[in-house]
């Protein structure tokens, strides 16, 4: 009987060391978990607001991208002289290249460039959203884990109520379990960590791409203002204001000389409306064409006198909304150009104004010269049905979009008259 109580009391010993080793290990085990789980939900709302905040400015990039659609161009507002500076666009589109190293050799322009850099920041956000789930994943698995702990513990306390006799062997798989878990939560935790490394490097690289395109896109806006400053001369209405005005008259011979001459660009068969030059009258006189051109000065044929009584006089100025002075200007052609005003001939006209015409159009366009429908498709060849005009044309649209130019084959027609012997020169 002695012996029998010394064993029951060493076995009621051992019982109640492991009941507090359990205990605590539990409580550990508790506050461990319920620290990392609040320290999750913080960095989950972090990284919400911070998506949040994202998402708003991309609604507001996207406002942007489309005012640089009306806006971009490279441009000296200081210049008197206003000329566009291709050179300084190559510049910009290298600067660009050099920052998104991802662009193909063939991504040549700033039109080709922009969609492939709005895609890698839309790669970014949703590189962002999966960070946000992968988050939640991990917040999931801790949870997992705790449920793990409470149903461990339940467990314990089961076999220790009912099956005394088998403590040993109950406490060694209680510990085998324990730290199965202790290795679990450790993993996860180290997984988390890791995580939210990936996720703070993700989103410091999105702020410095956000930082690069917005910048990018003041340059373009200011590319698009420079474009619009530069044919202000053909826009209203600066287009209504005088190029020149009338030097000489000769009223027997119909013939007179004006203030303009080859050094500002003016070919032989350019017009001009000679309008009153009397201050607060703008009625049109007559219709002025040039015969002869010198350096500074021109010899021009009226025609088409409104009033005979009131005759084209000296100091009598001179209109044509398309006549630019100071060239320097691209355009390109579409549309069918033929007869009098053939693709050749205009483009020799064009050349004499300082205009260079283009293959095709891209940022550094001025101008869009249009002629009439076309009968063949302009990318086969092959005949049409029925005509395409040339507004229908993607050219057009784009022309439209970027505040492009856009000038009718008739208005050439009206104030430019194409003579062989000039085209020949």
């Amino acid at each position: 009987m002695m012996r029998s109580k010394r064993g029951a009391a060493r076995i009621s010993a051992v019982w109640m060391i492991t009941a507090i080793v359990l205990f605590l290990v539990s409580v550990a085990f508790a506050f461990i978990a319920q620290s990392d789980m609040a320290k999750a939900v913080k960095e989950r709302d972090t990284a919400v607001e911070e998506k949040n905040a994202a998402n708003e400015n991309q609604t507001e990039q996207a406002q942007l991208k489309r005012d640089v659609s009306l806006k971009l161009g490279f441009f000296d507002p200081d210049s008197a002289d206003p000329v566009s500076d291709i050179e300084a666009a190559d510049r910009a589109l290298s600067d660009l290249r050099e920052t998104f190293s991802d662009l193909a050799e063939t991504e040549d322009t700033f039109e080709k460039a922009i969609p492939k850099i709005v895609a890698s920041y839309k790669q970014l956000q949703r590189k962002l959203a999966e960070r946000d789930t992968q988050v939640a994943s991990l917040e999931a698995d801790i949870q997992a884990v705790r449920s793990s702990i409470d149903t461990v513990q339940s467990e314990k306390d089961q076999i220790i109520a009912g099956l005394r006799q088998q403590v040993a062997d109950d406490s060694q798989n209680a510990t085998d379990r324990q730290q199965e878990l202790e290795s679990r939560l450790a993993t996860q935790t180290e997984q988390l960590s890791e995580r939210d490394l990936e996720l703070r490097q993700e989103r410091s690289q999105a702020l410095e791409q956000k930082r690069k395109l917005e910048q990018e896109i003041r340059r373009l806006e200011t590319r698009i203002g420079e474009l619009a400053k530069a044919t202000r001369f053909a826009r209203e209405p600066f287009n209504q204001f005088p190029d020149g005005k009338v030097v000489e008259v000769s009223d027997a011979l119909s013939l007179g000389w004006i203030d303009l001459g080859a050094n500002q660009r003016l070919t032989r068969g350019t017009r001009f409306r000679v309008q009153s030059g009397s201050t607060g009258s703008d009625r049109t006189k007559a219709l002025a064409e040039v015969i002869n051109v010198e350096s500074n000065r021109a010899e021009v044929r009226f025609m088409n006198q409104a009033d005979r009584f009131d005759p084209v006089v000296p100091g009598d100025v001179l209109i044509n909304p398309l006549y630019d002075p100071a060239g320097g200007r691209n355009a390109v052609l579409i549309g069918r150009f033929s007869g009098a005003y053939s693709e050749a001939e205009l483009r020799v006209l064009l050349g004499n104004m300082g205009i260079n015409v283009q293959p095709a159009m891209d940022l550094t366009t001025h101008f869009l010269i249009v002629g009439s429908e076309l009968w063949n498709d302009p990318e086969t060849g092959e005949p049409l049905e029925e005509p395409i005009q040339p507004s229908e044309l993607a050219v057009f649209k784009d022309a439209e979009s970027l505040g492009v130019q856009i000038v009718p084959l008739q208005d050439i027609r009206e104030f430019f008259r194409i003579e062989t012997s000039s085209a020949g020169n």
